[in-house]
């Protein structure tokens, strides 16, 4: 066994292998998840749960629908088997995020006023443009970072997104501290990440950029952006009901919380779930963009060897999970208080909570991506559906059973996490390998993450 481990350490060297690869991603993400917790608490203790509330709700419209805006096109140029099927499918992925952010403009121009009484911001006013332009950028990045992806140009892409995060919460906290904290604040720290992200990959594509330029001009035309659209139908079919069926499920709290309760509540939910959030993009969110190369190589010697690639993966994911997750859910409570500020003491109960949810999602983002590689989209969009229509029956519960928000965010968690398990379950059905052995390991982890955080926190 150690001379296995040993002998993947040492891959580490070999340009192109997998273990460099998740290397390169899971380093630069560390990079900024160090940003993250060095200027978070910053953050936080100049602006109020109230502030961050409004820009949560902000950001979940803006990634619901930049979730539109290619039509899923933008993972498609991953896969795709020419440079000029790459360069079809990228321009017919940019003309769609166009087309959806100039129609979320046209939207915003009629309902402005109807979305500022949601968001609980009547005052930001023509402000609620960032919404539009926040979508454009968004859906930009994304297929820049796809389009390495298939390069398998994992440094840009991981040296971008630590600029992401860098950028956006230096210029949220020189916002509060040379003029005065407020959501235009964190709205404007969104866009500037963003657009710093953009051009942080156009710069590594500007060496012999005309060049670049004009094969790209020659390779692409209507004809083919029609065939690739084609050849790639799956993707708007499968991939983006299920992407919006998955994202609404996972801001459906945050949705009902701004409705039900306040933006407090919203803004220390969101909070909890960023904290949580930084580990998925450290690990699994690592290891879905690397794996997504490596499964179809596997996919190329045979599905079994596909299979038992997944469940191999599938026990290490598990085992990182059950140590990370009941860390939080037994630490938080303690720990956030003392990082984020007192006001923010909810928040640290909340991650408590969410440990329950995050700790099946750190499990499936990480494997989800074999669903593309066999092409069982249709069963990935069953399971996301039965995720949701388990939350939206929490909703009616919660409303009927009239629980405070504590015991309402336990319910989502728990709908939540059995959401994930129908998903990790449902590759291993596909395979017909090790169906038991998988599904006994998660209702048990998840029996006792439930057990800890009622322990703790009820």
């Amino acid at each position: 066994m150690w001379q296995k481990v040993l002998l993947q350490i040492q891959r580490i060297k070999e340009e192109g292998s997998f273990v460099r690869n998740v290397s390169i991603t899971s380093t630069w993400n560390t990079f900024g998840i160090l940003a993250q917790f060095i200027l978070s608490p910053i953050i936080t203790r100049l602006y109020t749960p109230e502030q961050y509330g409004i820009f949560t709700v902000f950001n979940t419209i803006v990634i619901n629908v930049a979730l539109i805006s290619s039509f899923r096109y933008s993972e498609a140029i991953a896969v795709t088997e020419s440079k000029q099927q790459r360069n079809n499918t990228i321009l017919l992925a940019f003309v769609s995020v166009l087309a959806i952010s100039l129609l979320s403009a046209t939207l915003i121009f009629f309902l402005d006023n109807h979305i500022l009484l949601f968001m609980g911001a009547p005052w930001l006013g023509n402000f609620i443009y960032a919404i539009p332009l926040s979508i454009i950028f968004s859906g930009i990045v994304e297929i820049l970072v796809m389009t390495n992806v298939w390069k398998k140009n994992f440094f840009s892409n991981g040296l971008a997104g630590f600029l992401v995060n860098i950028t956006s919460r230096s210029f949220t906290i020189l916002n509060a501290l040379f003029f005065q904290p407020n959501v235009l604040g964190l709205m404007g720290g969104d866009l500037t990440g963003k657009i710093t992200g953009m051009l942080t990959i156009l710069l590594s594509y500007f060496r012999n950029f005309r060049s670049r330029l004009r094969n790209f001009y020659n390779s692409v035309s209507i004809h083919e952006m029609k065939s690739v659209a084609q050849l790639y139908k799956h993707f708007p079919i499968f991939n983006l009901p299920t992407n919006i069926l998955s994202s609404f499920s996972a801001h459906l709290p945050i949705l009902f919380f701004q409705a039900q309760f306040t933006s407090a509540v919203v803004g220390s939910y969101a909070l909890g779930g960023s904290l949580l959030e930084i580990v998925n993009r450290l690990i699994p969110y690592s290891i879905a963009s690397v794996f997504l190369s490596k499964a179809i190589e596997l996919k190329q010697t045979s599905v079994k060897s596909l299979a038992e690639g997944t469940y191999k993966l599938y026990w290490v994911i598990f085992s990182l999970a059950v140590i990370i997750f009941s860390g939080f859910a037994l630490m938080s409570k303690i720990v956030f208080p003392w990082i984020f500020g007192p006001s923010w003491k909810i928040a640290g109960l909340y991650a408590s909570i969410l440990s329950l949810q995050y700790a099946f999602q750190f499990i499936a983002v990480a494997l989800s991506e074999v669903y593309k590689v066999i092409e069982k989209q249709r069963f990935l969009l069953t399971t996301t559906f039965v995720s949701l229509i388990l939350k939206i029956g929490i909703i009616v519960s919660v409303i009927f059973f009239g629980v405070n928000e504590q015991y309402a965010l336990l319910w989502f968690c728990i709908g939540g996490a059995l959401g994930s398990i129908f998903q990790i379950v449902g590759i291993f059905i596909n395979f017909n390998f090790k169906i038991w052995k998988v599904s006994v390991s998660l209702f048990l982890l998840m029996f006792a993450l439930i057990t800890i955080i009622y322990i703790v926190n009820f």
